[in-house]
């Protein structure tokens, strides 16, 4: 198993093309689906992940609002995609409107995943993540006592 992490800065052309990093060129091979993450960014995904998350979305019940809501927001906005000879990614113009990505972005790795954040919202949720980092890990670490 592989797993995507670190941070790089990168502009999109003029057609809306993110050049990803060449360390994530060879995990990123096939099908690849893109989607409106939490928080205000795209989560992309490689269809072996994603289709591991449709079958762990299977058994969110339709008759719980919010199982329902969420299932249906996730799939209805998720692409498949895949990267151009040169290493490109096309961003829809939908998801990047939703995301408020406009030139400048930022690509995170997320363990399962990959995160496109517009720059200046990346840094502002950044400094607010790392200004609760401890208080973050205090919470963690009692879930994963209490067994979750």
């Amino acid at each position: 198993m592989f797993f995507f992490n670190g941070r790089s800065s990168h502009s999109l052309d003029e057609k809306s093309r993110l050049m990803l990093p060449k360390k994530i060129h060879g995990k990123l091979e096939g099908s690849l689906y893109m989607t409106l993450g939490i928080g205000g960014c795209i989560y992309l995904y490689t269809a072996e992940e994603f289709e591991k998350l449709a079958s762990d979305f299977l058994s969110y019940n339709d008759l719980i609002k919010e199982e329902r809501s969420f299932r249906r927001l996730f799939f209805a906005n998720a692409t498949d995609c895949a990267l151009d000879k040169q290493g490109r990614l096309l961003l829809p113009k939908d998801l990047m409107q939703r995301a408020g990505i406009t030139k400048d972005v930022i690509v995170t790795g997320n363990i399962n995943r990959i995160e496109i954040w517009d720059r200046e919202r990346y840094e502002q949720t950044f400094r607010e993540d790392w200004n609760n980092y401890e208080n973050l890990a205090d919470t963690i670490g009692k879930r994963s006592l209490e067994g979750k």
